[in-house]
């Protein structure tokens, strides 16, 4: 008789596991728009050092080398997905700054130490403008943030990334 309740007692609580498992996977919550990101910050980091390393091998000058990272910044804002690029590459002898916007327009400010400019960005339409002796140091104005970027005596390379989702914007860089 005993056998009987303990076979009972055993299926109510294989029942109970099993309507406790549904009920905590129901539940589960995860960000994955986040990850997706991230993942495109890394791969754009990665990209750029094979770009600066295929420049230091083939010995390019600096203005081949401003050209090659036009041509690689240009379609990396389409291919990338992302609602807004912004690129500075260069030193502080002369600096590129580029950006797109895939949705609006807006104007990105740049804060030159001795001098101020902006940058008109249409939308859907990659801008870039180049500056000479920027200083050692540079602040970047964009719709999202303003960010402080230092240039040195070597080849610096910079981007924010951002993708706006419901009410959140996700902004990546690479400082």
């Amino acid at each position: 008789m005993n056998k009987k309740g303990q076979f009972y007692l055993i299926i109510a609580i294989i029942i109970i596991a099993i309507i406790l498992g549904f009920a905590v996977t129901s539940n589960k919550s995860s960000i994955q728009g986040a990850n997706i990101y991230s993942h495109i910050g890394s791969e754009l980091k990665i990209e750029s050092d094979y770009v600066f390393d295929y420049a230091t091998y083939n010995e390019l000058n600096s203005t081949s080398l401003f050209d090659l990272m036009l041509n690689f910044t240009r379609p990396y804002a389409n291919y990338s997905q992302m609602d807004n690029s912004y690129y500075v590459f260069g030193n502080s002898t002369k600096i590129r700054v580029g950006g797109y916007r895939r949705y609006d327009s807006y104007a990105m400010f740049i804060d030159l130490g001795s001098s101020n400019d902006t940058i008109s960005l249409p939308a859907g339409e990659y801008i870039y403008q180049d500056y000479n002796n920027p200083g050692n140091s540079i602040t970047l104005i964009t719709k999202e943030s303003e960010y402080n970027l230092d240039l040195g005596a070597g080849k610096s390379f910079y981007f924010i990334l951002s993708q706006e989702i419901g009410e959140e914007v996700h902004i990546i860089t690479n400082f």
